[in-house]
């Protein structure tokens, strides 16, 4: 039943954003105005509608621990999980990141630091939001999806930061391509090799553009000491 319900609410919205866009359309609004009114007009109601989706999934997320480790009710994953991704990530975005990294030279040093610190807070509630979703109504459904943050801001190296970071991704590229390539036994340099492969295929799942494979290059820069100095795991 509440999967029906989900899947009605997602018609539902689709049906009137694609309705809102078209009436835009024909009033000879431009593309890019009728996207943005039907966006902003529909994204309070899917709020809604799955903050009520997840609140009608009280009775059985109640009784529904998430698993050994941990026994959140369901229904604290799944709204906190809402929480985290519309309310906190949201509103840091639009109301201070996205300001000051559009007008950077407008701000001042410090303000500019906290848009920094701001950033990492956002895109961690970010993923970490639609992770904890995704976990907790897969398991109302059935299914057991594993953890895919675990503190990751705790970590003491850039190593453990990405043992605990968007675990699903990061095991991916490890089972899919780290280990096909030879992984960690064929020494040193090919662990740099495909430490290096790995970020940069990384960089570029991101998004096509040259700014994420610096960002994934940097990455596989830093992970460098401890593959030269054998700090990192070897059991690849």
């Amino acid at each position: 039943v509440g999967f029906i319900a989900l899947l009605g609410i997602c018609i539902q919205n689709g049906v009137i954003l694609i309705s809102e866009f078209h009436h835009n359309m024909k009033a000879k609004f431009s593309l890019e105005e009728s996207i943005f009114m039907g966006v902003k007009a529909r994204t309070r109601a899917v709020v809604m509608t799955a903050l009520m989706a997840s609140i009608g999934l009280l009775p059985a997320a109640i009784s529904t621990g998430i698993g050994s480790e941990s026994q959140k009710p369901l229904a604290i994953v799944i709204i906190g999980g809402l929480i985290k991704k519309t309310v906190i990530s949201n509103y840091i975005s639009i109301n201070f990141v996205d300001r000051v990294f559009d007008t950077p030279m407008s701000y001042t040093s410090f303000e500019n630091l906290m848009a920094s610190y701001g950033y990492a807070i956002q895109i961690y509630c970010d993923f970490s939001g639609y992770s904890d979703m995704a976990i907790g109504i897969a398991l109302l459904l059935g299914f057991k999806l594993p953890a895919n943050f675990r503190t990751p801001y705790k970590s003491v190296s850039i190593t453990d930061f990405w043992r605990r970071w968007h675990i699903s991704l990061s095991t991916w590229f490890r089972d899919y391509l780290y280990i096909p390539l030879g992984g960690s036994k064929g020494g040193t340099w090919m662990k740099i090799r495909n430490t290096f492969i790995i970020f940069l295929v990384s960089g570029f799942w991101h998004g096509a553009n040259w700014t994420f494979i610096i960002w994934g290059f940097l990455n596989a820069l830093y992970i460098m000491p401890s593959i030269i100095f054998n700090t990192n795991r070897s059991n690849l």
